[in-house]
């Protein structure tokens, strides 16, 4: 009996520090960040778990290398962080320099994280959120070109394969404007406007973005205007592919109404406008109400 248990403990502490060995998924992913030139950036992490949340932040250039940036008075490529359970820290860059670009990736030390985060980038006195992406095999946001702005979406590849894209850009009405293939090598980066990806985007478009990989990577759009403000362009983890998706059970009651999207804030006059910006990754047309 005691050679069994010694067994098996030798068994579960091998076990252990296997998996302490093994590099874990990456818990959050910000696939853009930038710093410097009148740019600095807050990256907030809440912690919803149970226990406290260690880790590091990665700041990695477009090529997958070390990008340091000035935090808290000194250059480095990246932060140490402790976050209490149930509780929030803020990690804040000085801004210094020239503007560099990359993204960032959030390494938690625990295997089951319960980590959030977003990061907000001030640029004089405009602010805009930005979410950390998620790691999936599709994506499909709203994109748009006209003289007042233009739509820019950064590609991250975290992983240690070569993810290959199909990136699709289809028009308000559903139909294909163009279709091109992505390669991002293990740790790199792609940021670039619609027009610089695709072609025949011309001076007026609005539609659709649709990426799609057989590896998992991360995606986030931007809108920028001419004046200088930004704003998150939202999307899903689902992506066109033009065939028929299996089909939904049906409704008990179809005329019950049945709640897709909620905005839990929106401001309209005293200088404020709302646009409201809705795309389908389905088969089929979809229909409905906005109820305000």
């Amino acid at each position: 009996m005691k050679r069994f248990l010694a067994v098996s403990v030798s068994i579960l502490l091998a076990l252990g520090s296997w998996l302490i060995g093994q590099d874990l998924p990456p818990t959050l992913i910000f696939s853009q960040i930038a710093d410097g030139g009148g740019i600095r950036f807050e990256l907030n992490l809440a912690n919803s778990g149970h226990q406290s949340d260690t880790g590091t932040v990665f700041f990695r250039s477009g090529e997958g290398e070390p990008l340091e940036l000035v935090v808290g008075g000194t250059a480095r490529s990246s932060v140490s962080y402790t976050v209490p359970a149930g509780g929030a820290i803020s990690i804040k860059s000085d801004g210094e320099g020239e503007t560099k670009t990359g993204y960032a990736v959030v390494q938690s030390d625990l295997v089951d994280s319960k980590l959030s985060g977003t990061i907000t980038y001030t640029l004089g006195e405009r602010e805009v959120s930005v979410p950390s992406s998620p790691l999936s095999k599709q994506y499909h946001t709203y994109v748009e070109r006209n003289s007042g702005a233009n739509s820019g979406i950064a590609f991250a590849n975290p992983g240690s394969d070569t993810v290959e894209i199909e990136a699709s850009l289809l028009r308000s009405d559903g139909s294909v404007l163009d279709e091109k293939e992505i390669t991002l090598e293990p740790g790199h980066q792609l940021p670039r406007f619609i027009n610089q990806i695709f072609d025949g985007v011309g001076s007026n478009f609005e539609g659709s973005l649709h990426a799609r990989s057989q590896n998992s990577f991360a995606l986030v759009g931007l809108r920028q205007r001419t004046s200088g403000s930004r704003a998150i362009l939202s999307g899903s983890t689902q992506a066109f592919t033009g065939s028929e998706p299996p089909m939904s059970p049906p409704l008990e009651n179809p005329k019950s109404q049945r709640t897709v999207a909620v905005f839990p804030q929106i401001a309209d006059g005293g200088g404020f406008v709302s646009e409201i910006f809705l795309t389908n990754s389905g088969a089929t047309e979809d229909s409905g109400d906005i109820l305000i």
